[in-house]
């Protein structure tokens, strides 16, 4: 492991949005050194952005905090352009991914995150945490990838809570750093990605779709390769678009 340095980065990115007639317009849009939030061309009453990497990889002591609050009846849709590559460089405490989203009745989030690869030697902690008014709705897609070919997973500690009307729905956690429980025949095994799309505020309905105790649905893919589980949960995630008077996502 490299030598510890005093060079960490810092990014916050905030993301406002609220309806105004029949569109959704940004109110706020700000990334920073790490990661940066250009707009797209909206997509019918959707307002779209994409997440860009301005960095190579994602290093030991690297802060990525995003904000996102949508307004009554609000539609966003989010998409990384590449995947998030965890290394194991400069030395030091661990990088650091923090997502908070509150959603007002009524608005719609869409994030088509890109995989989450962690290289042997990282180390990662990342929060993931919802927060849904009545009538919203959230779908998410979440890929890691445990190591690149041939290497050890790196350390990975994750955790995701939703709230839906002020009542909890979904609490997960993951720790890669117990290799014998994660490669255990009961987990893992010797599969090297986990893809997963989940619905909140509504349910969805397929094979090996797990239904939450309240309005929320989740599919859990894992495999041995990206492709494989990709091609199913690309198909899962377009299938779940969430629908609305102003019609589908697209």
């Amino acid at each position: 492991m490299a030598a510890a340095t005093s060079t960490r980065t810092h990014t916050r990115v905030d993301i406002r949005a609220q309806r105004c007639g029949q569109q959704t317009v940004l109110a706020r849009l700000a990334g920073g050194d790490l990661v940066r939030a250009r707009p797209l061309p909206p997509a019918g009453s959707t307002a779209r952005i994409a997440l860009v990497q301005t960095a190579a990889a994602l290093l030991h002591g690297d802060r990525i905090e995003m904000r996102v609050e949508l307004g009554e009846d609000a539609r966003l849709e989010i998409t990384d352009i590449a995947a998030m590559v965890a290394h194991d460089g400069r030395g030091g405490t661990h990088a650091t991914l923090q997502t908070t989203a509150r959603l007002a009745p009524g608005a719609v989030f869409v994030w088509d995150a890109k995989p989450l690869v962690l290289c042997a030697g990282c180390s990662v902690r990342r929060t993931i945490a919802l927060e849904l008014a009545a009538g919203a709705t959230a779908l998410l897609r979440d890929t890691i990838v445990l190591g690149r070919p041939g290497q050890q997973v790196g350390i990975l500690k994750t955790r995701t809570t939703v709230r839906c009307a002020g009542v909890a729905l979904h609490h997960e956690t993951l720790d890669t750093s117990d290799t014998d429980v994660l490669r255990s025949p009961a987990v893992l095994h010797d599969r090297r990605v986990l893809d997963s799309v989940a619905i909140y505020g509504t349910r969805c309905h397929g094979p090996g779709v797990m239904q939450l105790d309240g309005p929320g649905s989740i599919l859990v893919i894992p495999a041995s390769e990206a492709a494989d589980a990709g091609a199913i949960a690309t198909t899962t995630f377009k299938d779940w678009q969430p629908d609305a008077q102003a019609g589908p996502m697209r």
